[in-house]
């Protein structure tokens, strides 16, 4: 296999691997780009919102609206401590609300 080489030295890197290195480096930049577009729009007026809030919003959706905070913190990979202050601001936000109930201890959530 060949080797690719920027003037013609042999560098022990085959052009396969430079294709994937390049590919890969695509693939972050678009990563990257992409979820520098979704935050820019989360934070219009209309939304006003922060990635963790946004997942935490969209995990529970996905759970039916009603989950515990120790389900929700798991399923948007965040810690509990972190958590706490993402809920406390989307329920500022008006985006949903606490319920307690005697069977729970904890806090849970629905919109």
């Amino acid at each position: 296999m060949p080797i690719l080489t920027r003037e013609g030295e042999t560098h022990g890197t085959t052009v396969d691997e430079k294709i994937y290195a390049d590919i890969e480096q695509t693939v972050v930049r678009l990563g990257w780009l992409s979820q520098r577009q979704l935050m820019q729009l989360l934070d219009h007026k209309r939304f006003r919102l922060t990635l963790p809030q946004f997942y935490s919003l969209q995990a529970l959706h996905d759970m039916a609206g009603q989950c515990k905070m120790s389900t929700l913190a798991e399923r948007t990979n965040q810690s509990a401590a972190s958590l706490t202050g993402v809920v406390d601001r989307l329920i500022e936000k008006d985006w949903f609300r606490e319920h307690v109930t005697n069977q729970t201890v904890g806090r849970s959530w629905w919109k």
